[in-house]
This record gives C-alpha cells, structure tokens and sequence, in this order.
C-alpha cells in the first residue's frame, strides 16, 4: 500500500518517479490563466483563518458541500469561520477519490506542513494551527504565490478595466510577473440586459463613445493598447455554445439596436459576434497575442440560489458539445486571412475533446509547435480521469510533446498544487507507458525534456512570456 503522504504519491513505476523528481518537481510555474484578486496581491494581503483563504470564494467546495447536505449558513451564510471549517472537514471525509481530497491535503502539507487527514473531528486543531502560521509574513498572498516557484500569472480581465494596479506591480520586483489577460465577454454578449450600460463603460474607459462598430473597434483597441502597456500576453474567451457565420451584414443593425434597447435577433447576434470576434482575432495576431476559447459551460441554472447567495455562486454544469462546423469555419476563415493567433481550446463537455484536438491540427503550421491546441482539463475535468482522458487525446490525435500544459483556473491562492498534481498525473501516464515497454526506457532523459517542456517551457514560448 502506497503512502498518501510520501514522496511517491500517485507515481507507481520507477519511471514516473524518475520523471516527477528529477524532471517535473523542480519546474517553475507560468499560471496562464486564473482569476486571482489583482488587488489582493498588490496589497500583500494577509489572511486571518484558513476559511478565508480557503471557503469564502471557492465554488468547488460550496458545491461539495451542499450535495453533502449542508445548510447554506454554513457555506455562503453567517456562521462562523470556525464552524464552516469544520463543515468542510465533515464533507472532506467523503471525497475519497475526488480532486477536492488531494488538493485538500496537497494544500495542507505542501502550504502548511500538515500530513493528517482532515475530519470534521481534526478540523478545529487544524484551524488554529493553520491561523497561527497564516499571522507571520510567509503567508501573505505574495509569499504563497513564491512558496510554489510561480514565475508568472495571468489575471482575468474586462477590457474597461484601469489596469491600475497591474501598471504599479509592474516595476516591481516581486520574484514573479502579474500579466493581465483581455476578456471581452461582455463585449460579445450583445444579449445581455446591461450591454447598452456596459458599452457605455467600455466606451469611457476607451475615451470613444461606442455608437458604431467602426467605434467599438476603436474603443477596443484603445482598450488593447492599455493592456498592452500593463504586459498583456493572451486573450479569454467565454461560450455558452460557440456560433459564427461569415455574413456580418447585419453586425451594424443589432449593435444600433442593442444600444438602444431593442431587441436583436439571432441572427443579428450571430452576425455581431462573428464580426467582432474577427476583429479581435486580427488584433491578437497583430499584437502576438495567444487566444483561448472556453465552451461547453451551462451557467447559473438555480435562480433562487443565485437570488440568495450571488453572481459566482457554483450552481453551473457540463452544458452542450460545440459545433464542429461553426468552429471549423471561423479557423478557416482567420488561417485564410493570416489573422489565426497562438491558440488554446477548452471545453467543459469531455465530449468534445476529439473533435477539439483533431480540429486543432487542421490548423496548425510550421510557425510554432502546436499553434492551434487542445487546453488542459477544464473546472469539471480537472480531476484524475478528466486530466487523463486530455492527456490521452493530445498523444493520440495532437502532438503531447507541444501541449502547453496546466493552469488554476482558481480565485484561490493556495491553489497552485494543482500544477503538481497534473505533474504526477502527467509522470504516472508516461512512466507507464515506458514500463509497459511501449516506449524505449533508454529514452528517458528526452521524455523528462518533454514533460519540462509541458510544466513550463511550451506555455513560456507559445505566449512569448519573457
């Protein structure tokens, strides 16, 4: 029986061991992509309980525990921290083989030095052992994020933003860059009920009024220029479901009409959207910026329990698969105009994976390793089975050897042992495979190349990270 605290944790063979220590555990981090409080780390900010830093942005274990059946007040509510603490030490106990368990205790030791399961019966000397260390200055937000050799990060980031805080961190010598990421949702969802608010906001922060889409490109480029400035690398890109067309006709008539709060058609939005998103392709290119597109999420299902506990609240599933054929038109249609950037492609339903991957390769070049890729396992796929089954597509239908590799994708500051986990998980798929004898054992020191490749170097070059 294999230790769960060990060294050796979740790495069977002699070869995945050899891979994760000798070549993957040493490797910095670039977090391309999360969704960090940029002001918490300008502040250093200091936390004052494990449940802050932990419980009191984190959907995943508000998710974990509603389904164990505990009440909201001990979850979003009034409790306090203490007894929310204890709450997710009652559900931890049942997580056996979830994500959440490992990077509960890889959070605990690695960030606190605690090697014991937590409980609902060791969560309250947990809690004060952990508040203890959380008062002296190795734990501030900046000093967590140095504890797990974070080199770089990427924010998530409206256009209107200020970037205020991302220019000041920039002359500073932290031991890590803080990079802003552009992500012009609000922008493309021009059905939205505070579009016509929020493109007036768009259009002060730009300096422009939106009133036309001639204007829109212009107040978005103003906008591009800022974050440029602030060190800006890549672009997001949220769908529910992704659409486009190539008949933009009728992009000027639903913006006109969205300003003035009439209603848009779909085909008027789709005609918007495809124009828009072909704009902003052309500028990331432009600008060397990647692009990553994230789909298949179904958001905010409960309306009650979004009335009664917020905005980003957990009560999101797997939604539909993508369209190949709409997708497959918009890359054709930026591969034929040379405005196809660097590209990343996420999907929350698994089911999309073969298609991602093997769509990626149709445009794909000799310009960089893996220009157009499938993204690591996203929020309901970053568990062992999902990251597998990401893994398993990008050795058979891509190349592994130029994935980019892990991400957060977190809100949280302990967050980043999810890169060693992928890290084991990614050692364990290798290291078999060259035990099996599928893979020649004196290769070794060109896989362990490989997978620092993917801890680290791939994402650093392919978003010219410097």
């Amino acid at each position: 029986m294999s230790d769960f605290y060990g060294e050796n944790f979740m790495l069977p063979t002699l070869a995945a061991r050899k891979l994760y220590h000798d070549y993957a555990k040493e490797m910095p981090i670039f977090d391309y992509h999360n969704h960090l409080p940029i002001q918490e780390i300008y502040e250093d900010k200091r936390y004052d309980t494990i449940t802050e830093l932990w419980l009191n942005d984190d959907h995943y274990k508000w998710r974990a525990m509603r389904v164990a059946g505990i009440p909201e007040q001990y979850i979003t509510g009034s409790a306090s921290a203490l007894d929310k603490f204890k709450m997710w030490g009652r559900t931890v106990e049942k997580l056996i083989g979830c994500p959440l368990y490992y990077w509960t205790h890889l959070e605990l030791n690695r960030y606190f030095g605690i090697a014991e399961p937590l409980t609902e019966g060791s969560a309250e000397s947990i809690f004060h052992r952990a508040n203890e260390m959380l008062k002296t200055p190795e734990y501030s937000a900046r000093a967590l994020l140095r504890r797990m050799n974070v080199r770089a990060l990427c924010t998530t980031d409206d256009p209107a933003d200020d970037l205020a805080l991302h220019l000041k961190l920039k002359g500073e010598d932290m031991g890590f860059k803080v990079l802003p990421a552009f992500r012009p949702d609000s922008a493309l969802n021009i059905a939205a009920q505070d579009f016509a608010s929020y493109m007036e906001r768009l259009g002060r922060s730009a300096g422009i009024a939106v009133t036309s889409m001639d204007s829109l490109f212009q107040a978005l480029n103003a906008c591009m220029n800022r974050f440029e400035r602030a060190g800006c690398l890549l672009s997001d890109h949220g769908f529910v479901d992704f659409g486009y067309t190539l008949d933009h006709s009728q992009a000027q008539t639903a913006l006109e009409r969205a300003l003035s709060g009439q209603p848009v058609s779909e085909a008027q939005a789709l005609s918007y959207k495809s124009a828009l998103l072909d704009f902003l392709a052309g500028e990331y290119t432009r600008r060397n910026w990647g692009m990553q597109i994230h789909t298949g999420a179904m958001r905010n299902t409960n309306s009650r329990g979004r009335r009664e506990t917020g905005f980003v609240n957990g009560y999101d599933s797997v939604g539909a698969a993508t369209d190949p054929h709409q997708l497959a038109v918009f890359f054709n249609q930026l591969y034929e105009h040379h405005m196809l950037p660097n590209t990343v492609l996420y999907s929350l339903n698994p089911v999309d994976n073969p298609m991602l991957a093997t769509m990626a390769v149709n445009f794909c070049d000799g310009e960089i390793p893996g220009k157009v890729q499938l993204g690591s396992g996203w929020w309901f796929n970053d568990t062992v089975r999902g990251i597998e089954r990401q893994l398993d597509e990008a050795i058979e239908n891509g190349l592994l050897g130029s994935f980019v590799g892990m991400l957060t994708d977190s809100r949280s500051f302990t967050a980043f042992t999810r890169h060693e986990f992928f890290r084991r998980i990614l050692c364990r798929k290798l290291g078999q495979l060259i035990e099996d004898g599928e893979y020649p054992a004196e290769q070794m020191d060109a896989v362990g190349r490989m997978v620092q490749d993917i801890c680290f170097n791939n994402a650093a070059r392919f978003f010219h990270l410097q």
